[in-house]
């Protein structure tokens, strides 16, 4: 597979230019529900170098490995799936899935890249496409941990495709880890955008409970 390693703090993507360069602007089409970006957020779409591999999904799903930092149970991996909108427009959407699940829900992939967004989701380490043989799946001591592969998959969205505009949906516990992350990163420009469904914020228990 092809893989790529985490980012470490220092490489964490800057906020780029709000103007493209010459030669690099490319027009967004309009979409319906969806305004195309203004002159000032018009952007060039890259058109990756890296092949990824097929995903489970068939086409046009692909899938790339993230190598992370090993841990207390072995190497660590994550998975970034990805489809691209057929008119891409710089624009993008990474979905988090939530707790004892993984991205499989194509219908959101539909309704996004129909509306000129390319479409990304991440399967977080011990879940799904990225549970490897010797891990606990769904372990984590700290939601934090999750972090190095939302930086990692916000390198390939915005440093290596070239989305300008990123939107972050996160469902159940994806939506505790996104809305944390998102907080964590706020002065890195890196999140246009978060919406949740039906996030986990919290256990529906007395305190007493939940202590």
């Amino acid at each position: 597979l092809w893989t790529t390693r985490a980012p470490v703090e220092k490489d964490l993507i800057k906020p780029l230019p709000a103007t493209p360069t010459a030669g690099e602007h490319r027009p967004a089409p309009e979409t319906a529900g969806f305004p195309a970006p203004t002159s000032a957020r018009s952007v060039r779409v890259m058109e990756p170098d890296v092949v990824m591999d097929p995903d489970v999904l068939g086409q046009p799903y692909e899938r790339r490995t993230i190598d992370l930092a090993s841990d207390d149970e072995g190497p660590v991996v994550a998975t970034l799936v990805r489809r691209f909108a057929e008119h891409r427009s710089g624009r993008a959407v990474l979905y988090v899935h939530g707790f004892v699940d993984y991205f499989f829900q194509t219908h959101l992939a539909d309704f996004f890249t129909g509306r000129g967004f390319d479409f990304y989701a991440l399967d977080l380490r011990k879940y799904g496409r990225s549970l490897l043989a010797h891990q606990t799946p769904n372990f984590c001591r700290d939601v934090s941990e999750y972090h190095p592969e939302l930086d990692a998959a916000m390198e390939i969205i915005r440093g290596e495709d070239g989305a300008r505009t990123v939107l972050v949906m996160g469902h159940s516990t994806g939506g505790l880890i996104t809305a944390l992350w998102a907080h964590e990163r706020r002065d890195a420009g890196l999140v246009d955008g978060l919406f949740l469904n039906s996030p986990f914020f919290d256990f529906n228990a007395p305190w007493v409970v939940r202590r």
